[in-house]
C-alpha cells in the first residue's frame, strides 16, 4: 500500500520531530530544504492539529517536539498509516521508526519486541 503525496510528507515530518526533536524551524528548514515556508508551516499546523506534535513558544526559537499526551505507540501507527509502510500490528513500529531497545521482523506483522504479545481490539 502506497500512501498519497500530502501523506508521505507529513509522515517525513512526523518521522523527524519523534526521531530528532524538539526542533526549531529552522533546523526542520535544513532537513527539508525543498519545503517553502508556507508549505512547511501547514504541515507543522497539521500535525499540532492531530495532536501529534506540540509546540513550546517559550524562549526563541520555537521548537517542535512530539507530543507529552502522544504515546510513541499511537505517533508510530498513525506514521505507518500516513507513509503506507509495513507496521507491526501491536505496535506499529516500521523499518525507519523501530522499537526504541530495537527489533526485528519474526512475521510479516509482528515484530521481536511483541511476538507472543496478546491482540487487543
Amino acid at each position: 500500500m502506497t500512501a498519497g503525496g500530502e501523506d508521505q510528507h507529513l509522515a517525513v515530518l512526523l518521522l523527524l520531530i519523534w526521531t530528532h526533536g524538539p526542533l526549531a524551524r529552522e533546523d526542520l528548514a535544513r532537513h527539508l530544504p525543498t519545503w517553502p515556508a508556507d508549505v512547511m508551516a501547514a504541515r507543522l499546523g497539521r500535525l499540532v492539529a492531530l495532536q501529534l506534535i506540540s509546540v513550546c513558544t517559550q524562549g526563541a526559537p520555537t521548537l517542535y517536539g512530539p507530543d507529552l499526551n502522544c504515546s510513541d505507540v499511537a505517533a508510530r501507527q498513525v506514521y505507518a498509516r500516513l507513509s503506507g509502510a509495513c507496521a507491526c500490528r501491536h505496535c506499529g513500529c516500521t523499518d525507519e521508526w523501530g522499537c526504541p531497545d530495537g527489533c526485528w521482523w519474526v512475521a510479516e506483522d509482528v515484530c521481536s519486541s511483541c511476538q507472543g504479545a496478546p491482540l487487543t481490539a
